[in-house]
């Protein structure tokens, strides 16, 4: 959990309905309280959205996130320099959306982020009205430390869910497991249970912290290495 992140962003969209970054909020998981905060000046002027870019983000302002097309104190182009310094060593950030982890990934040039919605995490709304009122905090800080609270609860019986996706594995086969399993499923199982072809065949299914694990990249990266061994003195195209 130490090098975990929790994350939400809030955002407009261009003409072409591509998201423009507005507000990003991020943490470490292990960290208490301590949340990063950034609101970042428009690209460019309000005027260049088309009339119908320019009611949408009006409503977003007004009814979703409270922040201005003109707000910011950052310069627009420091929001990936941020990102990827702030999010250099994570092994995982954590996200409630397919957009918003779809579009981080983009950003990050790795597909490091994970979909809380895969944990079975309830709707944001639901989440804030069982925590203290946050009164003027900007919505992705809220977004980012209700969803911290909901998580550390969630690793607090990471044992069960462990224990309980190791049984199922067992009982019925990976590829009838949750993504919540999958989630949980510890690299030694992993490894054990799967040659390299079949792991990188399920790699779509493992979340990044399982992915980018140490064991399981050099796992990879050690067969890879014996193939190509194999490749040299038998010329003969193909690995076993």
């Amino acid at each position: 959990m130490e090098n975990i992140y929790v994350a939400d962003i809030q955002f407009f969209r261009d003409n072409n309905k591509n998201i423009i970054l507005k507000s990003l909020s991020l943490s470490k998981l292990s960290e208490e309280g301590f949340i990063e905060h950034y609101i970042f000046k428009p690209p460019y002027l309000f005027e260049e959205l088309t009339y119908t870019r320019r009611i949408e983000a009006n409503h977003v302002s007004r009814n979703f996130h409270q922040i201005h097309w003109d707000d910011g104190f950052i310069e627009y182009k420091e929001h990936i320099n941020i990102l990827t310094s702030t999010l250099k060593n994570a092994s995982e950030v954590l996200v409630k959306g397919n957009e918003k982890v779809k579009y981080l990934n983009n950003l990050l040039g790795k597909k490091i982020c994970y979909n809380v919605e895969n944990l079975s995490c309830p709707n944001l709304k639901n989440l804030k009205s069982m925590q203290a009122p946050f009164s003027l905090s900007p919505v992705s800080y809220q977004n980012t430390s209700v969803l911290k609270v909901w998580l550390k609860n969630l690793f607090f019986n990471s044992a069960e869910y462990i224990e309980r996706s190791i049984q199922k594995h067992n009982d019925v086969g990976f590829f009838a497991l949750t993504e919540k399993d999958c989630y949980f499923l510890p690299v030694s199982v992993i490894i054990k249970n799967f040659s390299v072809d079949c792991l990188k065949s399920i790699l779509y299914k493992l979340p990044p912290h399982t992915v980018f694990n140490h064991y399981i990249q050099n796992y990879i990266m050690d067969s890879n290495k014996i193939c190509n061994e194999d490749w040299n003195e038998n010329d003969s195209g193909c690995c076993i």
